[in-house]
């Protein structure tokens, strides 16, 4: 059984990111990946955008009809459907927040209803990271998270993270956007847990 009792595989993790050239000059020197789009200034970036594939089953979502789904198909909008827990998924994502020192849960989302906003918490990662331990098991179902995470020190950096297993084909299963200036050791820091804790392929594009 897996660890969070899910009836659904976990990672192995496919990741492909478009921000994590500097990380991997520091982690392997020589390896090339497509340019990042964050910008470098001073030893931080700023405004950095992951897209995280997760090695699972994907199933395609069934049109109502068959017209639609040509459609939906010669217009790159048919949509899967990712078998895996999303509440598991973004519990190992805050931890990897916590690790790169991110203090303060602005808000947690699961199927567009809020479970958590508390802004003015400044130090309650830890306690959020247990409630959505608490509540894997009865939010299997559960088909999105959506979770914003602030980290307050030099500057400020918001981390707006979005986990869907149901999206159109050619979109990713997880989106990380870090908006503001990051200190690259804290991009570090998050990327190195999920490789630590997970089976990651890096690949460009």
């Amino acid at each position: 059984m897996a660890r969070y009792g899910s009836e659904y595989p976990e990672p192995p993790w496919v990741y492909s990111p478009q921000a994590v050239e500097d990380w991997l000059e520091a982690t392997a020197p020589g390896t090339s990946v497509q340019k990042s789009e964050g910008e470098r200034k001073d030893e931080y970036v700023e405004d950095v955008e992951l897209h995280i594939d997760l090695d699972v089953e994907k199933v395609t979502v069934t049109a109502a009809n068959a017209l639609l789904g040509w459609l939906q198909e010669h217009l790159g909008l048919a949509s899967v459907e990712e078998r895996f827990a999303v509440l598991p998924t973004a519990e190992l994502l805050l931890r990897a927040l916590h690790h790169a020192k991110f203090t303060n849960v602005l808000s947690v989302a699961l199927d567009g209803r809020s479970l958590y906003e508390r802004p003015e918490e400044r130090f309650d990662i830890t306690g959020v990271i247990e409630r959505l331990a608490e509540r894997s098991q009865a939010a299997q179902e559960a088909r999105e998270v959506e979770i914003r995470a602030r980290l307050d020190r030099v500057h400020v950096c918001t981390a707006a993270v979005q986990v869907r297993r149901l999206h159109p084909r050619r979109e990713h299963a997880i989106h990380v956007r870090f908006e503001g200036k990051l200190h690259e050791r804290l991009l570090h820091a998050f990327l190195n847990y999920l490789q630590g804790h997970l089976e990651l392929e890096i690949s460009e594009g």
